[in-house]
């Protein structure tokens, strides 16, 4: 995890692009790092600092604990701070649901029950205005956005109480989200 030295690395010269690790990821993981050093570098050259917001974001992922990779203060070092006793170890949030490129369907990745509230998370360029509908509603909770579920209405016309992350049929969004969004839930404390 090399998002708190984003400042020495763009202004070292030596490097032109980063490198984020997703080949045996998912795509959750992929694309919260990817949104995570997005925003460190367009903070950086905006003269902004939000490293909160970064370690928070990184943190929702499961992970064996993180390094530096000893790149920058310890190259020679070999003090392991990684999780070998178990796979892997909890990240803060659980993912729901991934938005397919319609914005109107998700696949299940974790439990949703009707009446339960997800946390959306978008692109940071995107939106999506509070409403209502048959199916549930978005509305905003503490500057974030959420969706509710008041039904769950599965693409294949069946109609369900809860849903599981073995279903393999999309269901229906209760208002259209940016394409390939994730819904989620916290399932530990805020890490600072």
């Amino acid at each position: 995890n090399l998002s708190g030295h984003i400042r020495e690395i763009l202004e070292s010269g030596a490097v032109d692009a980063l490198k984020i690790e997703g080949r045996t990821k998912s795509n959750y993981y992929a694309g919260i790092t990817a949104r995570a050093y997005r925003a460190a570098i367009d903070d950086y050259y905006a003269k902004r600092d939000n490293s909160a917001f970064y370690i928070n974001e990184l943190n929702t992922l499961k992970n064996r604990g993180f390094t530096d990779g000893y790149l920058v203060h310890r190259p020679y070092e070999k003090l392991n701070t990684q999780n070998h006793l178990t796979a892997i170890s909890e990240g803060s949030y659980q993912v729901n649901a991934e938005v397919d490129e319609s914005g109107e369907w998700a696949m299940c990745r974790h439990t949703i029950r009707v009446g339960e509230s997800k946390e959306i998370v978008m692109p940071f360029d995107a939106d999506v205005a509070c409403g209502k509908s048959e199916i549930g509603e978005i509305y905003k909770e503490n500057g974030v956005k959420m969706m509710r579920f008041d039904r769950i209405c599965l693409q294949n016309g069946k109609e369900l109480d809860s849903i599981h992350s073995g279903n393999t049929n999309a269901f229906k969004l209760p208002l259209p989200l940016p394409p390939f969004s994730f819904l989620r839930q916290k399932t530990l404390p805020d890490t600072i």
